[in-house]
């Protein structure tokens, strides 16, 4: 036996201890325990399921969306309304500088 088999053999030694030595996943101790965790899907698993469309959203989220594309409607027919006001005084404007000639 050389010195590099004494070094294999320690760092076994110690790979096998580390990994006695760590702690189970989550998901693993909660079940032992009898406590009920949600299923941690992987990230491709999560981006799958947005994909497909298969995530339902939450009430709170539809009616903040909805309030968002309700005000920016009042916004933009606001912002119509002050321009259609312009053209209509530019219009009046044009027409009275017509006359003064």
């Amino acid at each position: 036996m050389n010195c590099l088999d004494n070094s294999y053999e320690e760092a076994q030694s110690n790979y096998k201890g580390f990994a006695s030595e760590t702690p189970e996943p989550a998901s693993v101790s909660a079940e032992a325990s009898g406590v009920k965790t949600p299923k941690q899907n992987s990230l491709r698993e999560t981006l799958m399921m947005f994909r497909k469309n298969t995530h339902k959203e939450t009430p709170p989220v539809v009616a903040r969306a909805a309030a968002c594309i309700e005000a920016e409607h009042i916004q933009n027919t606001k912002y119509m309304q002050k321009e259609e006001e312009r053209k209509e005084k530019q219009i009046e404007k044009n027409k009275s500088c017509q006359w003064s000639f």
